[in-house]
């Protein structure tokens, strides 16, 4: 099902996988970069409209909210570089190609598909957010492709 839907951050996609799970998708310009941005919904005919002022709300504010990520990635490693696949030679940006998705209850993610440390590959890594504060990061370097 790939149907689009008018929603109030512009037309989306809907995509539903195997297991029933229901994201709207599209790309969404932020400072002329395109972002891949997903939201998760339960019904694609009963949408939670607050979830898109929040999500238009981090979009507004998205910059510093990346550097928030990035800059918590970096005292992650630096406090314990094992997780993180090991010592690396540092690099800046730590981390690039940022995708959103917002799951439900103001908990979202940013996952950045590249970066400096051994686990972004091959499927990035995940920093999660509840509002507009960290909770945590997600290796991803073992999960399955979609």
């Amino acid at each position: 099902m790939h149907e689009s839907i008018d929603t109030p951050l512009g037309p989306m996609r809907r995509n539903e996988s195997d297991d029933g799970t229901r994201f709207l998708t599209c790309h969404v310009q932020i400072d002329g970069e395109p972002i891949f941005m997903n939201i998760k919904v339960e019904s694609f005919d009963a949408l939670e409209w607050d979830t898109f002022a929040f999500a238009n709300e981090i979009i507004e504010t998205f910059d510093s909210l990346k550097r928030h990520a990035s800059d918590y990635l970096t005292r992650c490693y630096e406090d314990n570089p094992e997780p993180f696949g090991g010592r690396v030679t540092p690099k800046v940006p730590v981390v690039t190609q940022p995708e959103l998705t917002f799951w439900r209850n103001r908990r979202w993610s940013i996952r950045f598909i590249e970066g400096m440390f051994r686990i972004c590959e091959p499927y990035g890594i995940f920093v999660h957010f509840e509002d507009k504060e960290v909770t945590g990061w997600e290796d991803l370097s073992d999960a399955e492709e979609l």
